[in-house]
């Protein structure tokens, strides 16, 4: 069984090994708009000297060391003026350091994206993240062919304040993460032809010198395949095999879910073109979520897997639900408009 709690928080990340999160508050009092850090069990909530408005968008990203936000700064016609990393100590939420990171690496575009980040002594900060150009045509973005992205690893130095770009990777990665006790560097590259690589870098003692130490397959049995207008997605270790049909005529289309065990189609969700819908599949707790919205109103579908898939409940929702599984905690998300719900078996 699933239990499920409702915190009034958006842009969340949950961290403390699942006992707390940190995000935006949401609920209408004086408090609302204000980053916090909020637990999870006992309801506490701390919150930071920092207020979120239409001009001032903020994401946590990290707790290695200190809690570590993305604020994107936009001017009154709602245009990207410049990104800040902000550095905050976990006990008192003082500020602790601002980079301005747009502003002190060429290559930051407006889509770049932060992360990881680790405090790796009073002087170095090590800071993960991906850039994607902007500045290529209509042409390349309705072609099949993918935009160049890439993966920066860096080091800030915080007395000279400057960056030392220790490694950049074109490709598409996933799973970035920092193993402070260790100094490896974890993440994979999605291969959409090929299997995924595991790559494992040492950062050296000095925080000078990344080396390669391990570079492994990551074998998924996971087929994708297309037939005409007509998508297929199986994942035999799950069960599952999703088929996505286009109906172009009325601009229309359907995800058919499909049990691979017993061959029965347990949910068929209709969908007018470009809506939003989405799903994850939480192997660790063998469940599917369905995510989807129809006008304003969003929808999450919670479906338990045994010999066959087996419906819980629908949850409605303001707006798509934005699903996040946290795996090592045994939590998922499901963020709205509104606030994040927590799900967990009981």
């Amino acid at each position: 069984m699933v239990h499920i709690k409702t915190l009034p928080i958006v842009n969340s990340l949950i961290i403390s090994e699942g006992n707390k999160c940190i995000g935006v508050y949401n609920e209408d009092d004086e408090n609302k708009n204000k980053f916090c850090e909020y637990d999870i069990n006992n309801n506490d909530v701390k919150y930071f000297p920092l207020i979120s408005d239409d001009e001032n968008i903020f994401y946590p990203k990290s707790d290695k060391g200190v809690y570590f936000i993305s604020h994107t700064v936009f001017d009154e016609d709602g245009d990207f003026r410049y990104e800040v990393l902000k550095l905050y100590d976990k006990v008192t939420l003082d500020l602790k350091y601002e980079i301005p990171i747009s502003k002190l690496i060429k290559d930051w575009e407006e889509d770049s994206n932060i992360l990881e980040c680790a405090e790796l002594d009073e002087d170095k900060i090590l800071i993960i993240f991906e850039v994607s150009p902007l500045d290529f045509s209509l042409k390349d973005l309705f072609s099949n062919d993918e935009v160049d992205t890439y993966l920066y690893i860096s080091i800030y130095d915080v007395k000279e304040e400057k960056f030392d770009m220790l490694k950049k990777i074109e490709g598409d990665f996933y799973n970035i993460d920092f193993y402070r006790h260790e100094n490896i560097i974890k993440f994979i590259e999605d291969n959409d032809e090929e299997d995924d690589i595991i790559y494992s870098y040492k950062l050296s003692d000095n925080y000078e010198e990344l080396t390669l130490e391990k570079e492994e397959i990551k074998k998924i049995n996971i087929i994708n395949r297309e037939e005409g207008n007509d998508f297929y997605f199986v994942d035999k270790d799950f069960g599952l095999e999703i088929i996505h049909k286009y109906y172009k005529k009325n601009r229309k289309a359907c995800n058919v879910y499909k049990s691979l065990k017993t061959g029965n189609e347990f949910y068929t969700q209709q969908i007018k073109m470009f809506d939003d819908t989405d799903y994850e599949i939480i192997k660790n707790m063998d469940l599917l979520l369905i995510s989807e919205s129809r006008g304003n109103s969003g929808y999450l579908h919670i479906y338990e897997k045994d010999d066959d898939f087996v419906f819980i409940q629908t949850l409605g929702c303001e707006g798509l639900p934005d699903i996040c599984n946290y795996e090592e905690y045994g939590i998922i998300t499901a963020e709205d408009e509104n606030g994040t719900m927590i799900l967990r078996e009981k």
